[in-house]
């Protein structure tokens, strides 16, 4: 539990979840909570981002917070009803959407990477997380990474898909954002594209500051 004397922290979370593809595995409501650390201090604040990777370079976001408590103002009582409020906000956004139907045909993914984390690198949050569901597959009617040609880019001439993407959408100062990239393969193709891919984004996010974590789960 928390000192007394521990100042709450707000901790701002964008999730973004790939529904091109039907075999992305999607992460629990759970996991993203704990990530709130409500558990070690109740006053701690909170923002919740969702929105989706899809064949629009565009997407619809639902965002709402919790503002940080105080011990000494607060009611402890109502505080628990309003982390809960909170709590059940986020299950609730995330099992609606996630229980749509996937699959799509174009991937834009770069595009929606990259807008969610210029956007959240702007927070004033003490602690700002991206928690991105997908295969990194881009297949945006330009570039496709189904394509041979394009994806040995990544390995030959990696600067050049570099330069290509921050065309679409430069990335701005990532300094002090989280980033999780989230993806299970379910084969040995999709394991060594996702290890490609996955090494690639996070050597462009680095050089932009940020910290980035490649796993199969939260």
């Amino acid at each position: 539990m928390a000192c007394s004397n521990d100042k709450p922290k707000t901790t701002e979370v964008s999730v973004l979840i790939d529904v091109t593809e039907k075999t992305i595995d999607l992460p629990e409501a759970k996991q993203i909570l704990n990530l709130y650390n409500f558990d070690a201090n109740i006053e701690n604040g909170g923002i919740f981002n969702f929105s989706t990777i899809s064949n629009f370079s565009i997407n619809k976001r639902v965002e709402f917070e919790i503002q940080p408590g105080s011990k000494a103002l607060s009611n402890r009582y109502q505080r628990k009803k309003e982390v809960s409020r909170f709590q059940e906000s986020v299950e609730s956004v995330l099992s609606n959407n996630l229980r749509e139907s996937q699959g799509q045909g174009n991937s834009t993914v770069y595009k929606s990477i990259a807008s969610e984390l210029n956007r959240l690198a702007e927070s004033n949050a003490s602690r700002k997380i991206a928690v991105i569901s997908s295969d990194l597959m881009e297949n945006n009617g330009t570039v496709s990474f189904y394509s041979g040609i394009d994806f040995s880019k990544l390995e030959s001439k990696p600067d050049d898909v570099k330069n290509y993407f921050e065309s679409i959408e430069p990335l701005n100062s990532l300094k002090g954002v989280q980033v999780l990239l989230i993806f299970q393969p379910k084969d040995l193709k999709s394991d060594q594209r996702f290890s490609v891919l996955s090494n690639f984004y996070k050597k462009l996010l680095q050089e932009k500051g940020a910290s980035v974590q490649i796993s199969s789960n939260i």
